[in-house]
């Protein structure tokens, strides 16, 4: 686990339930303040911006823990219950069956157009 993913991780534990959701911008404030890339009110050059911490965010996921996000509430938060760990994971499998439709649809015009098969890798 990176240093970033430790961050954002301690900030995370003070924000468990959707009600103690914490703000993108103020969540990459605190990580970077937990990385020690803020002097005073500025942020260092070296700081971790929002298209990083996005990136780590998704790591952490597919590691397992319980980041949750809403683009209705806005936020992050870490899951504390089945139901909120429950609404996440509806949201990722609606996800990928959305993309699995389009493949398939990507694959069949693509048969109409090109006659042959795609291959799956």
């Amino acid at each position: 686990m990176t240093d970033l993913h430790q961050a954002i991780l301690t900030v995370l534990d003070g924000h468990r339930g959707r009600e103690n959701r914490i703000g993108r911008v103020e969540l990459l404030y605190w990580t970077n303040i937990k990385l020690g890339h803020v002097i005073g009110n500025t942020l260092s050059i070296t700081g971790c911006g929002d298209r990083e911490m996005r990136a780590a965010i998704q790591e952490l996921r597919d590691q397992g823990h319980l980041i949750c996000s809403s683009s209705g509430a806005g936020g992050y938060w870490l899951a504390d219950s089945m139901n909120e760990a429950q609404e996440m994971y509806d949201d990722y499998h609606g996800r990928a069956m959305s993309c699995l439709v389009t493949a398939k649809k990507i694959m069949e015009s693509a048969q109409r157009e090109f006659g042959g098969q795609l291959e799956l890798r």
